[in-house]
């Protein structure tokens, strides 16, 4: 649920970014949406992907292509790195996880 508010939100901004700057979603061809991509960082650009490929599909601006979405992958935490950042937050009570361990 969390993600299509965030679509509405971006959609939203998008749109009121056109308005600012005299534009309508119509006449707004691949020059306006490369602008507000470029200001961007990779959530917003991500999460407004669904919106900008509907707005295609409808014909609803100037003919655009949206460029390709890169993933990231970050590598993985070790264990020990995340025991200890969760021991970190709750510095009250001790942190006794260990792999196989029971409570």
């Amino acid at each position: 649920m969390l993600h299509a508010a965030d679509q509405v939100k971006q959609a939203t901004a998008f749109l009121a970014r056109l308005a600012d700057r005299g534009h309508i979603l119509a006449i707004c061809g691949r020059t306006g949406i490369d602008a507000w991509h470029a200001e961007q960082n990779e959530y917003p650009r991500n999460t407004m992907r669904a919106f900008l490929l509907w707005c295609s599909t409808s014909k609803l601006p100037r003919l655009f292509r949206l460029p390709p979405v890169r993933v990231r992958r970050a590598t993985p935490m070790p264990q020990s790195e995340r025991l200890e950042l969760i021991g970190r937050l709750s510095p009250t009570r001790p942190c006794r996880f260990a792999l196989g361990a029971r409570a």
